[in-house]
């Protein structure tokens, strides 16, 4: 959760009927270099998933961990690619556009339903982030008053001055603020590999290979952090000289840098903490006891800190948003009480559960799954109608979302209620 991972909006889209496409070749070419649209895929991508990573690998060991986060990017990689070409060949610059294009009114809330609980998750994951970090850093500036050290106070405090931006329609002043997250995600993996570096391979009990059930628990973590796909339809339309082959480049150069962000994270803690990720309030791999004090470290806590609250009114939008359109609500006519509902219900849940990493796996498991690899499929399925290649790969993309999103509910149930799966 180092910057705004491109909350998904709940785009007003005009429900077009099925098979009424129009034509990319007909819409303005696009202005952004393919560096800049790499760029900003990437900044798309990479957030909140990799603090979490280093628990989500103890639960997989080193092998396997490494093994299927690499199969999760090169599945997410496929699915951002196609949603690419779907804007091609529908003309819709927009996930929901490519959505109701394809399916129509009818089933229009099934990704409302998943944008809806995706950003809620997603904020009570940021609050949690807050009451992690906060208190750290603020203590590493010499602000180490007793309320500004519980995470409680931290959390109510900064949703309390967040407060007003929830009511706010146009918050796209907010948009700049991701900046900051990205350098904050280069700057946690620059730390986390030097620190690892220096420390060496043996410092913990880490495993190479040990076929668990935590496996399960690891999958749809290592697959939030991929996620950042509804953004794919406007970066395609955005790319100068777009078509399928400078798309396709542009998905192989952003999901390479993202993987080898997720394996550093995910890797070097899990190298230097071992089993100890899975103590209590262990699963954000910063706030290991062996990194506090340190002014690397403090830097990354308030740097997190400060990006993840301005996510925050940026996903409580598209909250707002997907509930107006799942109960056909007039749009703004009950926005600023739904408004405060949002902020209340994250504040709450926050105040409940402090594991980042059950968090993330349970969102993992649940929306992203949906979004990332059942959704693009089932829009590529019926967008292409055979106009490309074979049905394997998006068959075996929904096959997976499903199978991965099925068992890791289950498997991050169990550990919530304390089964041991590592």
């Amino acid at each position: 959760a180092m910057r705004r991972r491109g909350a998904p909006a709940a785009e007003a889209a005009p429900m077009a009927g099925e098979g009424t496409y129009s034509k990319m070749a007909d819409m303005e070419d696009g202005k952004s270099s393919m560096l800049s649209t790499v760029a900003n895929a990437v900044k798309a991508v990479v957030g909140a998933g990799i603090l979490s990573l280093s628990w989500a690998f103890h639960y997989s060991t080193m092998g396997p961990g490494l093994a299927f986060t690499a199969a999760m990017g090169l599945l997410a990689a496929v699915n951002f690619f196609y949603l690419g070409l779907c804007s091609e060949l529908t003309g819709q610059d927009s996930y929901s556009k490519i959505w109701a294009c394809t399916f129509g009114k009818h089933w229009a809330w099934l990704p409302e339903l998943a944008t809806f609980l995706f950003c809620l998750i997603s904020n009570v994951a940021y609050l949690i982030i807050i009451g992690d970090y906060l208190p750290r850093g603020l203590e590493g500036l010499g602000l180490s008053s007793p309320w500004l050290q519980h995470r409680q106070y931290s959390i109510v405090l900064v949703s309390a001055l967040l407060l007003p931006l929830n009511f706010l329609r146009d918050l796209s002043f907010l948009g700049y603020t991701s900046i900051i997250g990205t350098a904050g995600a280069l700057y946690t993996t620059g730390v986390l590999l030097a620190t690892s570096a220096d420390r060496g391979v043996h410092a913990s009990d880490w495993q190479w290979f040990d076929m668990r059930f935590g496996l399960f628990v690891m999958i749809p973590s290592v697959t939030f952090a991929f996620n950042g796909h509804f953004n794919a339809p406007a970066l395609y339309c955005q790319l100068a000289q777009r078509s399928p082959a400078r798309w396709k480049m542009v998905t192989t150069l952003a999901f390479s840098v993202c993987f080898c962000i997720t394996v550093i994270c995910g890797a070097s803690g899990y190298l230097m903490f071992g089993s100890a990720l899975a103590r209590p309030g262990r699963s954000n791999v910063l706030t290991a006891p062996e990194l506090q004090g340190k002014p690397e470290i403090m830097a990354a806590y308030l740097a997190t800190a400060l990006a993840v609250a301005f996510s925050i009114p940026l996903y409580g939008q598209s909250v707002v948003s997907s509930f107006e359109a799942l109960c056909r609500l007039a749009p703004g006519k009950y926005r600023n009480l739904l408004a405060l509902a949002h902020v209340l219900a994250i504040v709450g849940l926050s105040m409940v559960f402090s594991d980042l990493g059950l968090v993330n796996a349970i969102n993992g498991a649940i929306c992203a799954c949906l979004l990332m690899f059942v959704f693009p499929s089932l829009m590529y399925l019926n967008v292409d109608k055979g106009k490309t290649r074979g049905r394997f790969v998006p068959i075996l993309s929904i096959s997976t979302g499903l199978f991965v999103g099925v068992l890791g509910v289950a498997t991050s149930v169990l550990l919530a209620i304390g089964v041991d799966l590592a």
